[in-house]
């Protein structure tokens, strides 16, 4: 088919997003009739508008509130005829409108010699972000490594552009009337696809890397490329991970296993932006802006070229540009915005949830925040059951606290699937259930309700949740109940997540939480325990050594030393931790339940790209001189 203008199920920034049968609305299916061609002007629109007279069932309609009952025109779920209706709209990011009825896709058709320009695209009100998309040297290498292998691993921080590049590749050009599929990783194997598919895999191994193995995984995706992929080019994969989760890989997957062949980087010299790519993304940013939010805004670019040169993002530059564009308040509108991104979007999530009069933002926050993170309590429920039923919510949540807990945040359970379709494409985001679209809103609802409920979270929040919390500002009396839920999750041998907090590294806190514990517990019984929160199931004191834990870790050396049958390992596993300190892939040279003389082998062959050795590594640690290090490092170089 050949694209022309434009219809009205939008992209939001970053994702592109599929109407589902689950948000369709009776009266929409009343109202739907085929037509052979949509609107491409706002005369044209304005005009259909008045013919199709939606206003007339505005108040009679009961899927949405009135004011947001309006025309649309769509393509109909089979992509071979257009439909105009009267539906609910949703308020996506930056005031794009999803209109659904039927589950509709966001494509439109009329004749090729009537498209407008791009730039007249992203200038006008029937606009969307892909309209917007600005070509880079990142977006077009993806294209060139795509066409040559059949698959790409764009690899980048969160807000980069990874997903709409994606997204961009895989919604114009020759691969617009493919078949499209967003899948998650676990599907990958048992994947039979037919021609001309795409497969889209968002935010690869997004969650904390230990808690399952990678490795077999990816070796059934380079499997999943010499059989499809490679063979007749009519299949396509792309992926996004994190940079930060990728660094994280290498602990699963050998150097020579991975296959750097498929890897595009963001952040290497050839795709890093240009200063006029920047300028060129904010500036269609503004474009956009300008109609989607009515704001009058003026794009000054020697002036902005100016401010920019000194900032640093401590995100993705193009989500960065886009909260720039879209802030209505011009007092906030400056480069604290790319300077300090979670500061400001921290308080734009504040504002959204106590803007809020009914609280329904903040109860449905809440909610993900319990249920994103696995329990037994609903490991066979869906999200949108709880989001459908007011009462079966606020059952889930009181199985986690108590009433009168609840009670003081005020909550709201009866507009929540509502209040999480007007938030898909903003905060949120949905591939089978809903979740956060960034990491950076993830972790600003975290810390508001860390600052607004500490008993609450701390008590009864997830300790996945917990640790993504901001904890600064903390008086005394909070951090001694914050230390005792860390010792809580630890004598449950969460001995990972808890060491690895960062709350920890300050010296003082961890002083008075090894103390504590020594006082509540008999911290010797758990030595030998292994940790129940990674695929690596070590004791105690090589987690407390690796993450360098110093009170914790002499604390339990001195412990060791106590037990003359497991003294020799625990010291071992001591110095074994150092050398993952230094290199966090070498944890995979010692096998678990971990044995004295294959762990003894692996740290004496310990030897870094600096030609140091464990001495050196201890020397550092200052653990060199500790008695029960020093008795190891003698009989080694008496058997030597």
């Amino acid at each position: 088919m050949k694209t022309k203008g434009l219809c009205f199920v939008l992209l939001a920034w970053g994702s592109f997003f599929m109407v589902t049968e689950n948000k369709s609305c009776p009266w929409s299916s009343q109202t739907a009739e085929r037509v052979q061609s949509c609107p491409t002007t706002k005369e044209e629109l304005e005009k259909q508008k008045a013919r199709k007279n939606c206003e007339a069932l505005k108040k009679q309609q009961n899927c949405t509130e009135p004011d947001k009952f309006e025309y649309h025109c769509v393509i109909d779920e089979l992509e071979n005829s257009l439909v105009e209706v009267c539906a609910p709209e949703y308020i996506i990011n930056g005031g794009t409108k999803e209109r659904e009825p039927l589950q509709m896709d966001a494509r439109n058709t009329v004749n090729e010699e009537k498209e407008p320009l791009k730039e007249e695209k992203c200038n006008t009100e029937l606009a969307t972000p892909m309209d917007c998309f600005v070509k880079t040297r990142f977006s077009e290498a993806c294209s060139k490594i795509l066409e040559e292998r059949g698959m790409v691993i764009l690899i980048g921080e969160q807000g980069c552009g990874k997903t709409m590049i994606a997204n961009h590749i895989m919604y114009t050009g020759k691969y617009k009337e493919w078949t499209k599929q967003d899948i998650q990783s676990e599907e990958l194997e048992t994947l039979i696809p037919k021609e001309k598919t795409f497969f889209h895999i968002d935010d690869l191994f997004d969650g904390y890397l230990y808690q399952e193995e990678k490795y077999k995984w990816w070796k059934s995706l380079f499997r999943f490329h010499s059989r499809y992929l490679g063979k007749n080019g009519m299949v396509r994969l792309i992926i996004t991970v994190k940079d930060t989760v990728m660094e994280k890989v290498g602990v699963f997957i050998s150097d020579d296993k991975r296959n750097e062949t498929f890897f595009l980087k963001a952040d290497s010299k050839e795709n890093q932006l240009s200063m006029d790519e920047k300028l060129d993304i904010l500036e269609e940013q503004y474009r956009y802006a300008s109609w989607r939010k009515s704001l009058d805004k003026s794009f000054r670019r020697t002036k902005l070229e100016n401010e920019l040169k000194d900032v640093k993002c401590s995100i993705g530059f193009p989500l960065c540009a886009n909260m720039y564009a879209f802030e209505e308040d011009n007092s906030e509108r400056d480069s604290a915005i790319f300077d300090h991104t979670r500061k400001y979007v921290r308080e734009n999530i504040t504002r959204h949830i106590e803007s809020d009069k009914r609280n329904d933002i903040k109860t449905l926050f809440l909610l993900l925040l319990f249920y994103l993170h696995p329990t037994d309590s609903h490991s066979n429920e869906s999200l949108d059951s709880y989001l459908k039923d007011g009462k079966r919510c606020q059952e889930f949540l009181q199985s986690f606290s108590s009433d009168k807990m609840l009670e003081e945040m005020n909550l709201s359970y009866e507009n929540l699937y509502q209040t999480a379709q007007e938030l898909d494409g903003s905060y949120l985001k949905k591939h089978k259930t809903y979740k956060f679209k960034h990491r950076i809103y993830l972790e600003a609802v975290c810390d508001y309700f860390f600052l607004k409920y500490f008993d609450f979270v701390v008590a009864h929040i997830p300790f996945d949740v917990l640790r993504i919390c901001d904890l600064y500002d903390v008086s005394p009396g909070n951090l001694k109940i914050l230390s005792e839920r860390l010792q809580k999750n630890l004598l449950e041998c969460a001995f990972f997540k808890v060491l690895e907090c960062d709350i920890l590294k300050e010296s003082s806190f961890e002083w008075s939480f090894c103390k504590d514990l020594q006082r509540k517990c008999d911290l010797k019984s758990k030595m030998s325990y292994p940790d129940a929160t990674s695929v690596f199931k070590f004791p105690l004191i090589f987690w407390a050594s690796m993450y360098n834990l110093k009170t914790l870790e002499r604390t339990l050396l001195e412990l060791a030393e106590k037990d003359k049958d497991n003294e020799r390992l625990q010291g071992y596993l001591a110095m074994f931790g150092k050398c993952c300190r230094d290199d966090e892939n070498y944890i995979t040279c010692v096998t678990c339940p971990p044995e004295i003389g294959k762990t003894r082998k692996a740290v004496f062959n310990y030897k870094n790209s600096k030609e140091e050795t464990i001495q050196d590594l201890l020397s550092a640690s200052e653990l060199l001189d500790h008695p029960l290090i020093a008795k190891l490092l003698t009989e080694s170089n008496r058997s030597n």
